[in-house]
């Protein structure tokens, strides 16, 4: 945005602006339909955790059971308290274990979908929105002075074939100066109007007299 300053009359000053908004380039999200929301939940409440307290359950207890065996037949004396425990210890935890296996495979074998098929689903969903933006073509990337004018209310100067003279790797960078345009009206503020075509779009800018121009 640039600020332009008319000359002063009746004790009043104007005020005018000028704006430069670039287009959006692409949309940043999708509508989605009440329909396809309600499915990707439901999918997403169908996947099982890859870790849960069944999936650790029954590794564990069927550890404890074995390391109970083994204890219990490390120990050669018949009717000694402890081999009796340990052969509890070990149908006890077996049980546990089986238990536990039991229902972890069962919850798995519920589960009806996976991480990877709710994103195949929401891959699908997007398709009709991804279509792609066009690049532009070599001509279009480059920086083109369209119009250039070097003026005052009264008179101006085409500057335009100067600024492109002046572009160096599709860039343009300069002081607007009376020394860079020669003066159209001495004694009177100057403004530089500027409008130029970059990666197939143009735009319009103003800048006052001393302002650093950059372009684009």
């Amino acid at each position: 945005m640039t600020n332009q300053q008319a000359p002063q009359s009746e004790g009043k000053v104007e005020i005018s602006q000028s704006y430069s908004m670039p287009a959006p380039e692409e949309w940043k999200g999708f509508p989605v339909s009440r329909k396809d929301w309600d499915r990707i939940k439901k999918m997403v409440d169908r996947i099982i955790s890859p870790t849960s307290f069944w999936q650790i359950a029954w590794p564990a207890s069927f550890g404890i059971a074995f390391s109970a065996l083994i204890s219990a037949l490390t120990i050669i004396e018949e009717g000694h308290s402890n081999k009796a425990l340990c052969y509890w210890i070990f149908v006890l935890f077996l049980f546990i274990g089986l238990f536990s296996l039991l229902i972890d495979k069962t919850r798995r074998e519920a589960s009806t979908a996976t991480k990877e098929q709710v994103k195949e689903e929401m891959a699908e969903m997007e398709k009709p929105y991804m279509q792609e933006t066009p690049k532009a073509t070599e001509e279009e990337s480059k920086l083109s002075i369209i119009r250039a004018e070097y003026k005052t209310p009264n008179n101006k100067l085409d500057v335009a074939g100067i600024l492109t003279g002046l572009i160096v790797d599709n860039k343009l960078k300069i002081t607007a100066t009376n020394d860079m345009f020669t003066d159209p009206e001495v004694g009177t503020a100057k403004t530089l109007e500027i409008e130029y075509s970059y990666n197939g779009k143009n735009e319009t800018k103003i800048f006052n007299e001393k302002d650093t121009v950059e372009l684009p």
